[in-house]
């Protein structure tokens, strides 16, 4: 069978020798003509185009951090076709208001776009661009925290040259029979485990028979009145997967002495996260938690965050408070136990499924969207 325009009949339109419409793995031809992305280091780059369950198309463009790197965008549109909105290129602007003053800006690419292209017969077809690796749209739009800055009791940016993190200060997630850490059992060092393009990426996989995850914690804890910052995305939602950014007691028992998650995230509200303080006033080891779900998409870079101080634990996503839990300055230190300890800090993605025979937490796994990774592109801990 020929393959098929979408974009109009033959009566409508004849392609030309001239033209070249990138073809769809459904055998449909994207009415794009001569589509190509010029890079800054003048190299040119042709999606392929993926068709989707849904009905639509997917063009993926890896290796590009920052959408700055796209220098332009050629395409033409047969006879009758239209797109919106415009594929942004080199010409197109937008006009930004800063301090009175209007200026043209270029128009940067977002890290997901979807395009729609309509005949004159009001059809239509949607293309989505994904920018795979994508950081921000430049490198001044998310910059890296200063190694110098005052007060900073510990950072790192994961640019390293080495494969692995710095084992001078983390230290691998290891296995127990508990949710989080069960599909640690099977991880053979650092397997999910890995420094690449200047961002510490864990996954998680199922090999053979067994799931693994990936996870660091650091060797040295932290004191109390500290703030830590974490920029972080997931390359994809996995059902059954359980990534976390967390701060746990170098002492005590749990709950009883306190736990802090930063960031958490789980299939059951999958554009959420979750900021929860863990906790014990009673003694007993019963866990009473605290928790603020705000809607965040985690496939997109964000920066999370949270205070411990002597009057609250205070959490933050890109720098805006979502909620803090207050010191009620009570006789008994286990209403708020964050002042006792020191805490370190674990990075992990994790997956859940059964334990002794029963569902976890985070869900059934759905081995259809593995593999999927967590990346962090650094870390922070200043003293308040």
């Amino acid at each position: 069978m020929a393959a098929s325009l979408w974009a109009c009949s033959e009566d409508e339109f004849t392609p030309q020798d001239t033209i070249d419409y990138p073809m769809a793995t459904d055998g449909v031809q994207i009415p794009l003509g001569n589509f190509k992305v010029i890079l800054a280091d003048s190299s040119v780059m042709v999606p392929s185009f993926t068709y989707q369950e849904d009905g639509t198309y997917l063009a993926q463009f890896p290796g590009i951090d920052y959408s700055e790197k796209i220098i332009d965008a050629h395409y033409l549109l047969p006879e009758g076709v239209s797109i919106s909105p415009k594929i942004p290129t080199r010409k197109d602007s937008i006009v930004q208001v800063a301090y009175g003053k209007e200026e043209k800006v270029r128009q940067l690419w977002e890290q997901r776009t979807t395009y729609t292209l309509t005949k004159t017969d009001n059809t239509t077809c949607q293309l989505t661009f994904l920018l795979n690796d994508f950081i921000g749209k430049t490198a001044d739009e998310n910059p890296e925290p200063g190694i110098d800055e005052p007060g900073t009791l510990f950072i790192d940016l994961f640019n390293s040259d080495q494969a692995i993190p710095d084992e001078s200060v983390w230290k691998l997630c290891t296995f127990a029979k508990n949710a989080w850490a069960q599909h640690f059992e099977h991880v053979k060092g650092y397997e999910t485990v890995r420094l690449d393009k200047g961002c510490l990426k864990l996954t998680v996989k199922k090999d053979g028979e067994h799931y693994k995850n990936g996870g660091i914690r650091t060797k040295q804890v932290f004191p109390i009145n500290t703030r830590v910052e974490v920029r972080a995305k997931l390359t994809k939602q996995v059902r059954g997967g359980f990534p976390a950014i967390w701060q746990m007691p170098n002492a005590g028992p749990w709950p009883v002495t306190g736990e802090i998650d930063i960031m958490e995230w789980m299939q059951g509200n999958p554009e959420q996260i979750y900021q929860t303080i863990h906790y014990d006033p009673s003694g007993t080891g019963k866990d009473q938690s605290k928790t603020k779900a705000p809607r965040i998409s985690v496939t997109e870079w964000h920066t999370y965050a949270a205070d411990r101080t002597e009057e609250a634990v205070i959490f933050y996503v890109d720098g805006e408070e979502i909620w803090r839990f207050k010191n009620p300055h009570s006789a008994n230190w286990m209403d708020y136990p964050f002042t006792k300890n020191d805490f370190d800090l674990i990075l992990n993605f994790s997956l859940g499924g059964m334990l002794n025979g029963h569902p976890t937490w985070p869900g059934l796994i759905h081995d259809e969207d593995l593999p999927g990774e967590m990346w962090v592109d650094w870390v922070k801990v200043s003293a308040l």
